[in-house]
């Protein structure tokens, strides 16, 4: 069949031109232009500018690919291995060749997870475990705060130190549970059943310290995050560092980027709370300083009316004189009665500290278990050990008899 003049002037390109044509319609298609590809890297070399160029492979077929220096992943690339990669399609003007240019780079099983991560997040937000409105206001002054991380990491010792610190007034209940592993998930979820039995939890901590993606996958765990959700108290997470976001931290009432920072977040810093007393405290004087003054302005800008009118007012005088001696005793003595009001507020809850009421000859009993405080008889048994917090040190013991 032969081809008409016309027919040829309407579908004549040139090399440059067909070339540029094929380049603009991949480079401006919606789907090719944001792409993801499973496949093996093959032929992988890196040029001196470090930039990478290889193949990926699949069932007998294969394309290229550059991946630019500083693109995500590209150290991790390896001859011979399956990977999960995200780029574009472009076309390689000099050869008229389509290729990849690879942005991101993941191993495959990595990938996996990354894409079950993102599925089971939208399942989830779909049913509204992640409501900005559902989440619970912390109290300004907790009482009683329950932590579920591990007995031997270091984000135990991180919490117990800022929460000493910022207010040791707080009773703090320890539920030890493996923070990575197969056993982890039921470990937490059952730490989250034994708070949601204990009364007048203010909040509940769940952190740990830093880890790779395996190590912190525990957090992303269905149960784990469905029994925050279902959890009596708030909860505040500290997992990981900044750069670690899990589906707990999602879920939670409140999360923090750090253990330390989840323990600063729940409990007031009591420091600030001596200084807010005195500020109120001299906020109370200069009040009633202020109201002697004006009191005293207006008892003289009478007196100099009446004197000016001729009037004689020496004992009217006399009687403003007793008025505003005795309004000066009654201001006076309101305002002693306020800053001692304050002092002992501030002697009280200075009294109250730990170690102040250590030094009067009480201890302080926990179970070396659990870490919980021993208030009863019943709460030990023959065998266990304890450890006895004196003024000066610890002690620890075992019951030799109940």
């Amino acid at each position: 069949m032969g081809i008409t003049s016309q027919e040829l002037k309407n579908h004549s390109f040139t090399v440059k031109s067909l070339v540029l044509y094929l380049k603009n319609k991949v480079e401006n298609d919606d789907i090719l232009t944001d792409i993801w590809i499973s496949g093996d890297v093959n032929n992988l070399r890196r040029s001196g500018a470090g930039h990478c160029y290889f193949t990926l492979d699949d069932d007998n077929h294969s394309i290229r690919c550059v991946m630019f220096k500083y693109s995500k992943g590209q150290s991790l690339l390896i001859d011979k291995t399956r990977f999960y990669v995200h780029g574009k399609i472009s076309v390689y003007q000099a050869r008229g060749e389509i290729q990849l240019v690879v942005d991101i780079v993941y191993p495959h099983g990595v990938a996996q997870s990354l894409i079950m991560f993102e599925e089971l997040k939208k399942r989830l937000e779909e049913e509204g475990l992640f409501l900005p409105e559902r989440k619970r206001s912390l109290k300004k002054f907790p009482q009683k705060i329950g932590i579920i991380t591990s007995s031997h990491g270091a984000a135990r010792y991180d919490i117990e130190t800022v929460l000493k610190r910022r207010y040791p007034l707080v009773q703090v209940i320890f539920k030890f549970a493996s923070v990575q592993g197969e056993n982890a998930p039921l470990e937490i979820v059952d730490a989250f059943r034994f708070f949601n039995q204990v009364d007048n939890i203010d909040v509940v901590i769940l952190a740990r310290g830093g880890g790779s993606v395996d190590d912190l996958s525990v957090f992303n765990e269905e149960i784990v995050v469905r029994s925050i959700f279902a959890s009596k108290s708030p909860v505040v997470t500290g997992i990981g560092h900044d750069v670690d976001i899990s589906l707990s931290d999602f879920v939670a009432d409140h999360h923090a980027s750090t253990p330390s920072a989840a323990a600063e977040i729940v409990v007031p810093d009591i420091n600030e709370l001596f200084e807010e007393i005195n500020q109120y405290s001299l906020r109370m004087e200069n009040i009633c300083l202020s109201e002697i003054n004006m009191c005293t302005d207006n008892l003289l800008s009478w007196t100099t009316r009446l004197s000016s009118r001729g009037i004689r007012i020496d004992d009217r005088k006399m009687l403003i004189a007793d008025i505003s001696e005795n309004i000066t005793k009654s201001l006076n003595y309101q305002m002693n009665m306020y800053v001692n009001t304050v002092e002992g507020i501030y002697n009280h809850v200075n009294s109250l500290a730990p170690d102040k009421i250590l030094k009067r000859g009480y201890s302080i009993v926990q179970k070396m278990s659990t870490g919980n405080i021993i208030s009863l008889k019943s709460d030990v048994k023959k065998g266990d050990k304890i450890n006895i917090v004196l003024s000066n040190g610890d002690i620890v013991a075992e019951v030799n008899k109940n």
